[in-house]
């Protein structure tokens, strides 16, 4: 069972708990409007990615068939790889999978909480395969619970590390979601996909 007591006291928007150990100040937001860059990334420790962005030029991989796949539908918090990732309220483990194409998520994991008295799904994607294997379909999590750490660029898609966090207001029928959607179905995703800051506070 992973370590459900090592989590800082620090807590996020209404009492759920902060996803990683990212610190209580301004973090840097980046732009991705114009393509994705590494090397602006790797600048600092921790950084974050926009919920609901327009990304031109980045998702460019055969897993995203359409042209127009460029809203970004979770928050991406950038870091070093093997950062810690916590549950940010009690729930249930939907499952763990590996989606390991190029540009894809890599290490997966989806689990259901509460929020506003209705279930609400919880993905975490580009984590480190060998940190989330004691996890099985079922378990019980607790807030705060460590859950595993953020893979390495050759696991987790080829991206630079980082944890994409993504919620879904429908039960995923696979441990995925989209997590670019095309621009005509942008309106539509919005409910789908909830804004994660609803949870972990406002970065932006």
């Amino acid at each position: 069972m992973s370590d459900v007591t090592n989590h800082p006291e620090q807590t996020a928007h209404n009492s759920y708990a902060q996803p990683m150990n990212y610190p209580d100040t301004d973090l840097p937001v980046h732009d991705f409007s114009k393509g994705y860059h590494p090397e602006e990334i790797t600048k600092h420790t921790w950084s974050i990615g926009k919920y609901n962005e327009v990304r031109n030029q980045m998702y460019v991989s055969e897993i995203y068939t359409s042209r127009k796949a460029a809203i970004h539908m979770g928050i991406d918090i950038w870091t070093e790889a093997f950062a810690p990732v916590y549950a940010v309220a009690d729930g249930t483990l939907l499952g763990i999978t590996n989606n390991n194409n190029h540009l894809d998520y890599g290490p997966t994991l989806v689990y259901e909480i509460e929020f506003d008295e209705k279930p609400l799904y919880v993905l975490y994607g580009h984590l480190n395969w060998d940190s989330i294997q004691e996890l099985e379909a079922g378990m019980t999590l607790k807030k705060g619970q460590k859950l595993g750490l953020i893979g390495t660029v050759e696991e987790n898609g080829g991206w630079v590390p980082h944890l994409h966090m993504q919620l879904s207001v429908n039960k995923p029928e696979k441990i995925d979601m989209p997590g670019v959607v095309d621009i005509s179905d942008r309106e539509e995703a919005v409910n789908l996909y909830p804004d994660p800051q609803i949870l972990t506070g406002n970065f932006y």
